[in-house]
């Protein structure tokens, strides 16, 4: 016996599977990034944030060599103190690096009322996005 059903025909679209992230890569020129911690992390970020022409604060009560240097230097603008909320007003982005969990929630919580886009080092549940491997030679940038 036969069946005259016809075949169901192929999508001519692939079907989103989701669970990726949205890659992109955001113009930070002139854009106000806070950076809370002042450790090596904390420096990477910054130096990151410096390639891409941001004007830079970092907010912590100490800093290691490369970020004294780059407040020495006015490369950042340093806050020698603990985050408080009013360091949010006119920020663009927030990264933090610092050991303090309770702290990361807190700050991640008050950027999400802010609707500021938050990376915390080493805590991906918090994070609206994070940073790739990259490799830069001159204008050329691979992520």
């Amino acid at each position: 016996m036969s069946s005259n059903a016809s075949p169901q025909p192929q999508p001519a679209y692939p079907d989103p599977t989701g669970g990726a992230s949205f890659i992109i890569a955001w113009r930070a020129k002139r854009q106000s990034i806070l950076v809370v911690g002042g450790g090596p992390v904390a420096a990477g970020r910054v130096f990151n944030s410096l390639e891409a022409d941001a004007d830079v604060t970092v907010v912590a009560p100490h800093l290691c060599p490369e970020l004294q240097y780059r407040a020495r230097t006015c490369q950042i603008s340093w806050h020698a103190r603990k985050f408080i909320p009013s360091d949010l007003d006119g920020v663009a982005i927030v990264l933090t690096a610092i050991d303090d969990c309770e702290e990361s929630v807190r700050i991640a919580q008050l950027c999400r009322e802010r609707r500021i886009p938050i990376n915390a080092a080493d805590m991906n549940d918090l994070c609206d996005f994070w940073f790739m491997s990259m490799h830069r030679d001159k204008s050329v940038q691979v992520a």
